[in-house]
C-alpha cells in the first residue's frame, strides 16, 4: 500500500466515524429506539440549534484582508462551481423528462452541505475550512432555493421569489452565516463561556447528522438498495464527477489547501435533503428523491475518502 500522509489518515477515519454514527441510527432506527416524531425532533435541533453554532463559531477570528480576500475568492468561486455543475446536471440528464429530469438535475448540482459537508469540513479542516465552506454555501443556497425550487414549479405556480429568498435568508445556518460575517469583520470574540458552549453546540452537528442519515437508510428496504439504475447514474455526476469538476475550477484560481479541501468536500457530498422537500412539495417523485439521497449517502462512505484523497 503507498504511504498516506496525514491529512489521508485522518480523512479515512473521519469516514469510519461517519460509518459507525450512521450503523448507529440504523440499529437504533430497527430497535424502535429511533421514531418518525424522534427523528424529526433531532433534525430540528441540528437545523436550529447544532448547525448555526457550527457555523458563527467559526467565524470567531481576528479581522485581517488576507481572509477577506480569500473569503470573496471563495464567493465568486462557488458563483463559478455552481453555474458549471448546473450545466453538466442539465446535459448529463437531458434524457430524462418531468420530474424525473428535475430530481436528477437537482441531486446531481447541490450537495448535503449542511447536514453533512460542514461536520465533515470542521473534523478535517478544522474552524478555518468552516469558515471558507460557509462562505461557499452563500451562493449555493441563493441558487438551490431559486433556480432549484423552480425546477420543481415549472408547471405549478412558485411562490413569489422574493418572497422565497426572504424564506430561507431567515433560517438559522444562514442568519448564523450574516452574524459570524459580522462578527468577523469587527473582529469582535464573545467571551470565553460563550465560545465554549458554542463549541459543545457544534459539536453535535456530526453525530445528530448521521444519526438521521442512519435512520433513513433503515428505511429503505435492501431491493431498492440495488435496483434502481438511474439512482447510480446520478451517483456518477453527484458523488464523482461533481467533485472533480470543482478540483479542476479552484486549481485555476488558487493553490490554498484548506480553500480547496473545504470546497471539495462540500462538493464530495450526496445530495441535498431539499430536493425531497420540492419533490413532495410540487407533486414530484419523491420516492426516487428519497432513494437518490438515502443510497448516495450510502456510497458517500466509500467515494468521500477516494475524493478527498486524490484531489486535496
Amino acid at each position: 500500500m503507498p504511504h498516506l500522509s496525514a491529512t489521508s489518515h485522518i480523512i479515512i477515519n473521519q469516514v469510519i466515524i461517519l460509518f459507525l454514527l450512521m450503523a448507529v441510527g440504523v440499529l437504533a432506527r430497527r430497535k424502535g429506539l429511533l421514531s418518525d416524531t424522534l427523528s424529526g425532533g433531532l433534525s430540528a435541533i441540528l437545523i436550529n440549534i447544532s448547525l448555526p453554532a457550527l457555523i458563527f463559531k467559526s467565524f470567531i477570528f481576528d479581522f485581517s484582508w488576507q481572509l477577506l480576500h480569500n473569503a470573496l475568492l471563495v464567493l465568486i468561486l462557488s458563483v463559478l462551481v455552481h453555474i458549471i455543475l448546473l450545466t453538466l446536471a442539465r446535459i448529463a440528464f437531458n434524457a430524462y423528462e418531468g420530474s424525473k429530469q428535475s430530481v436528477m438535475t437537482i441531486a446531481g448540482a447541490f450537495p448535503n452541505a449542511g447536514f453533512m459537508g460542514l461536520p465533515l469540513v470542521d473534523a478535517v479542516f478544522g474552524q478555518l475550512g468552516v469558515f471558507y465552506a460557509a462562505i461557499f454555501m452563500i451562493p449555493y443556497n441563493l441558487i438551490l432555493w431559486t433556480y432549484g425550487q423552480d425546477l420543481f414549479c415549472r408547471d405549478r405556480t412558485c411562490a413569489p421569489l422574493f418572497s422565497r429568498i426572504a424564506a430561507f435568508s431567515t433560517t438559522p445556518p444562514v442568519l448564523a452565516t450574516g452574524a459570524g460575517l459580522l462578527l468577523f469583520l469587527l473582529s469582535f470574540k464573545p467571551p470565553v463561556p460563550a465560545t465554549a458552549a458554542l463549541t459543545m453546540l457544534g459539536g453535535m452537528t456530526l453525530p445528530l447528522s448521521m444519526l438521521i442519515v442512519g435512520d433513513r437508510i433503515a428505511q429503505i428496504r435492501p431491493v431498492d438498495l440495488v435496483a434502481d439504475r438511474d439512482v447510480y447514474y446520478n451517483s456518477l455526476i453527484r458523488l464523482l464527477l461533481a467533485p472533480v469538476a470543482t478540483f479542476a475550477v479552484l486549481r485555476s484560481f488558487t493553490d490554498d489547501p484548506v480553500i480547496a479541501g473545504a470546497c471539495i468536500a462540500i462538493e464530495a457530498m450526496p445530495p441535498a435533503v431539499v430536493g425531497v422537500l420540492f419533490a413532495q412539495m410540487y407533486n414530484g417523485d419523491s420516492t426516487f428523491a428519497s432513494k437518490c439521497v438515502v443510497i448516495q449517502h450510502a456510497l458517500s462512505l466509500v467515494t468521500i475518502p477516494i475524493m478527498l484523497i486524490l484531489l486535496t
